[in-house]
């Protein structure tokens, strides 16, 4: 398996086990949890690490796209995605990225579902 399928396994995984350990942690008294902030991290390393993989595989330089992604993705990724590629590929990326984030969402529900329903809070 290439090493940008690994990485986007990956991310997706982490989006599940932040589901499960959201209901979990104990609340920090602000708007973001532990859980939360430690995803954040990870979010953020595994997109860098995902678009330095996807670069060095196209033989591209990402010109600064992997920090900017790894920093905000919901713009990075996109930028990052119209420096590397031609227009028409760079909008179906896109297309995409934002059907991965939906099913990662997804899952995220799903495992704070689940985590609710087991701890006996819901």
């Amino acid at each position: 398996m290439p090493p940008t399928r690994i990485i986007l396994l990956l991310l997706t995984l982490s989006f599940l086990v932040a589901g499960v350990a959201e209901p979990l942690t104990p609340a920090t008294g602000g708007p973001a949890s532990i859980a939360g902030l430690v995803h954040s991290f990870i979010i953020a390393i595994l997109c860098f690490s995902w678009c330095k993989a996807d670069a060095a595989v196209r033989n591209v330089n990402a010109r600064g796209g992997a920090v900017f992604a790894a920093l905000l993705p919901p713009i990075g990724l996109p930028v990052y995605f119209f420096r590397t590629r031609p227009t028409r590929e760079a909008f179906l990326s896109c297309v995409k990225a934002l059907l991965f984030f939906l099913l990662s969402v997804g899952l995220f529900a799903a495992g704070f579902y689940v985590a609710l329903k087991f701890s006996g809070e819901m």
